[in-house]
């Protein structure tokens, strides 16, 4: 096994919103196992102890780099002195992995069917904690990175310590959920550009497993019905910017840009779901870039009816201002602001 990436590394990403129950069958825990956390990971992971999400660009550069996921077990005992000793005591007797579907659905006796052992050169004991490794292929059984795009995959991978007591047994589980269909694209959406904010409100996409929206833009026009990834390969010149949303109700927002009045620039648009999965680009559309002074004009034209203006200030009492048009109240005072400073 090959190329085991380190946890810090998934800090250094801005993390997605994870599912608040993306689960088929919850992973087990056990009152003498403390911990479980994944130590080994590539950096496209997103982290809720003990279970990391997955995508269709994870599921590819585990196949292709190799990929070692390692998970470490804290237990309330010391594992090695009682894999020693034969008194009835606490004790840790192997690990295992299973797939949630191969067992439909159900939790496995691990040791009598259901499940392949880990061998114990694989695990590393370190007094209370064990850590077994196992390589991303050999868990998943994909060993074609093409598989990871050709087939919508909805699978969950668990790595399980069978745990003992005089009780009986509490196995604890690491749980992997591995997502690679993509998320529905937005029907429709609009853009506005000034030198320094792009806003785009959309008619949202029918997927409820969304984190927010990818937003394409270029002086230079492409074709849609790409992955915003296919796109971007075929020219470097493209940017993107990420719009997060916090509910799929929200249908407007905006994001940091760096722009010339009078230019025109194309914009697209792909959803994005809780594992990072892109939808299909929507777009481009033609887009002026208008000088921050002449948005409010720009805004009226399109039919807004919120009173204002160059001099106007912002009323205090905008609960009944709708979404869109608060968005471009926002963006005119941070450029009246700016210009005024």
């Amino acid at each position: 096994m090959k190329h085991p990436i380190g946890l810090m590394a998934t800090t250094a990403v801005l993390c997605a919103l994870l599912p608040a129950d993306a689960s088929a069958l919850d992973p087990k825990t056990s009152a003498l196992v403390t911990d479980v956390t994944f130590t080994s990971l590539p950096y496209r992971f997103d982290l809720e102890e003990p279970s990391a999400y997955m995508g269709i660009e994870d599921c590819e550069d585990g196949i292709v780099n190799d990929m070692v996921i390692s998970v470490q077990f804290t237990a309330t005992f010391n594992i090695q002195e009682s894999r020693a000793v034969s008194t009835f005591t606490p004790y840790l007797t192997n690990f295992y992995t299973f797939e949630a579907g191969e067992v439909n659905n159900s939790s496995p006796t691990c040791g009598t069917s259901g499940c392949s052992q880990i061998s114990d050169s694989d695990v590393t004991f370190n007094g209370t904690s064990a850590t077994p490794s196992i390589s991303f292929t050999d868990l998943t059984g994909l060993s074609n990175s093409a598989d990871c795009t050709s087939q919508s995959l909805d699978r969950e991978y668990f790595i399980r310590a069978d745990v003992f007591d005089p009780n009986g047994a509490s196995p604890a589980d690491a749980r992997i959920v591995l997502d690679t269909g993509r998320p529905d694209p937005a029907e429709s959406f609009t853009a506005l550009a000034t030198e320094d904010t792009l806003q785009v409100t959309w008619v949202n996409t029918p997927s409820e497993d969304l984190r927010g929206y990818r937003v394409i833009y270029s002086k230079k026009t492409f074709t849609a019905g790409q992955t915003p990834e296919s796109i971007l390969a075929t020219d470097s010149s493209l940017k993107t910017r990420d719009i997060t949303t916090s509910s799929n109700d929200i249908n407007t927002g905006s994001a940091s840009v760096a722009l010339t009045p009078g230019d025109t620039i194309y914009v697209g648009l792909a959803a994005i779901d809780e594992v990072g999965n892109a939808s299909i680009v929507v777009g481009p559309q033609s887009v002026e870039v208008i000088d921050t002074v002449d948005f409010w004009e720009d805004y009226l034209s399109r039919g807004g009816s919120e009173d204002g203006g160059y001099c106007a200030a912002a009323p205090s009492g905008l609960p009944a201002t709708p979404p869109a048009a608060l968005g471009l109240l926002g963006l005119l005072s941070l450029g009246l602001r700016r210009r005024r400073s």
